[in-house]
């Protein structure tokens, strides 16, 4: 396997930045395994291996792309196989073309995580991380004040504890936190909504199944790095609850009201341990979608092979 990643269009310090896929690098003349929304895009290096017999993309940004762009589709034609983190988008896109869209968690550099191996002692309540891109998450952060609470953020907000903060560092707290709350949903602005009807056939595609558009699913990484941090998933119930396709609910917690979600981080609080089972298993689960066993199982194993 050739790898071809190509930076500059992502977060400079995200999950992915320490993925170092360039390890197993082997130098083959006929299989490419393309990294970074860029790959996609360079006509240049698209056209450098073209011979290839074999090129792969890991697709880390949809739905995203269908917000601003006209080519999120057309793109990545050029590819035998599009490994997605949206499983929606896999299902709308397959029977489109030659390309092979296949649906996978994001892949994680296990290394980053071994120290938190025992679990490391909880000292803080409950942690969040991202934006507040809605009213829910407004309400969210108002009732975190009233614990031992991380919130950490790119942006400024009078509730943020920790801001613009390493991913080290971040995951360093999350480790720390006995819960760590998951809302799987993006908020398209209109000029996003009326870039997504551009798109032929748009509303076939579950993601987008909301006529409005006014939310949209996505797996979050947060999810990913609390549940390898040791540290308790409690996910916002939605009308997709796309975890579903990568975690058994004996895995995670559901929340469906602020009031709820209070009511689950106060019994968390006091009856840590009953929870610690759920914590194990999501570990146990998450460890499956490492970059050595994604590259075992979906890119050079059974690729219509699940993990349930």
């Amino acid at each position: 396997m050739k790898v071809v990643h190509v930076t500059g269009a992502e977060y400079r310090d995200h999950l992915y930045t320490y993925d170092q896929y360039e390890r197993y690098d082997d130098g083959s003349s006929s299989d490419a395994l393309f990294i970074g929304y860029n790959a996609s895009l360079n006509e240049s290096i698209k056209s450098f291996y073209s011979d290839y017999e074999r090129k792969s993309y890991i697709n880390q940004e949809a739905p995203c792309s269908f917000f601003t762009t006209d080519n999120a589709i057309t793109s990545q034609e050029y590819f035998d196989r599009v490994f997605t983190i949206c499983p929606y988008t896999a299902k709308w896109m397959n029977g489109k073309g030659k390309t092979q869209y296949i649906p996978v968690l994001q892949p994680y550099n296990e290394d980053m995580f071994v120290k938190y191996r025992p679990f490391t002692e909880k000292t803080k309540d409950v942690f969040y991380q991202g934006g507040l891109y809605s009213p829910v998450h407004a309400q969210m952060i108002d009732m975190m004040k009233g614990y031992n609470y991380v919130f950490t953020s790119l942006f400024r907000n009078d509730g943020v504890t920790h801001r613009k903060i390493s991913s080290v560092r971040k995951w360093d707290l999350l480790a720390s936190s006995k819960c760590s709350i998951g809302i799987n949903l993006l908020y398209p602005s209109k000029g996003h909504i009326a870039n997504i009807k551009t798109y032929d056939d748009w509303s076939s595609n579950e993601a987008f199944r909301h006529e409005s558009l006014d939310v949209i699913p996505q797996m979050k990484t947060r999810v990913i790095e609390a549940a390898i941090c040791g540290t308790l998933n409690l996910v916002m119930r939605d009308d997709w609850n796309v975890i579903e396709h990568w975690f058994n609910t004996d895995e995670f917690i559901y929340w469906d009201t602020i009031e709820d979600l209070k009511s689950i981080i106060d019994d968390v609080i006091i009856n840590y341990r009953q929870y610690e089972p759920i914590v194990e298993r999501a570990y146990q689960k998450v460890l499956q979608y490492s970059i050595p066993n994604f590259l075992k199982r979906e890119y050079e194993g059974d690729i219509n092979s699940t993990i349930k």
